[in-house]
C-alpha cells in the first residue's frame, strides 16, 4: 500500500516516521509503542493504527487517537483512514471509519471528530454517510479543512 500511496503522488507517512520507507518491522514496532502510550513525540497524542487486509495485501489504515490535543482539534480529529489506491471506491474507507467509530465507542468516546480536506469529495462522501454533521471548518492556515462530527457511543 505504502508504495501505491507513493506512486500516487501521497506521502502521509512523512510527518509520522521515514521507518516506514526504511524498516518496516521498526516501524510497526513503533506503532505498537504509540498504541500502549510509550515513545509519543512532543504535540503527538497516543494513537492505534490498524491495517485493513484482503488475503495478503494492505488495502487501507485506520488510526484512533485516543483524546484530541489542540491541533488535532483543528486538523486530523480522532479518526483517520486511508485506502489503498487500487481499492478506492469500494467500500474500505466507510469500513474503516465505522470500525473506528465503533471502537472509539468502546473506550468511552461518544463523539468522533472527523476532519477532511475541503477538496477530498470522496472522504467527504464516506463521513456524511456515515453520519457526519458538518461544524465549523478550521481555522488553521494551509488547505481549507471541513471538520465533522459523529456519534461513537
Amino acid at each position: 500500500m505504502r508504495d501505491a500511496v507513493l506512486r500516487d503522488g501521497e506521502n502521509v507517512w512523512t510527518g509520522r516516521t521515514a521507518l516506514a520507507h526504511s524498516d518496516v518491522p521498526a516501524f510497526i514496532s513503533t506503532l505498537n509503542r504509540r498504541a500502549l502510550g510509550q515513545d509519543i513525540p512532543q504535540g503527538w497524542v497516543q494513537e492505534s493504527t490498524f491495517w485493513i487486509v484482503e488475503g495478503s495485501q494492505v488495502v487501507g489504515e485506520l488510526e484512533l487517537r485516543h483524546r484530541l490535543n489542540e491541533r488535532l482539534r483543528e486538523v486530523g480529529g480522532n479518526i483517520g483512514y486511508l485506502t489503498h489506491p487500487d481499492h478506492r471506491n469500494k467500500g474500505v474507507a466507510a469500513f474503516a471509519l465505522r470500525t473506528g467509530l465503533k471502537m472509539l465507542g468502546e473506550m468511552g468516546v461518544k463523539e468522533a471528530l472527523v476532519t477532511c480536506r475541503d477538496d477530498n469529495a470522496a472522504s467527504i462522501r464516506v463521513i456524511e454517510k456515515c453520519g457526519g454533521v458538518r461544524i465549523e471548518d478550521s481555522k488553521t492556515s494551509g488547505p481549507a479543512r471541513r471538520r465533522y462530527v459523529i456519534s461513537s457511543g
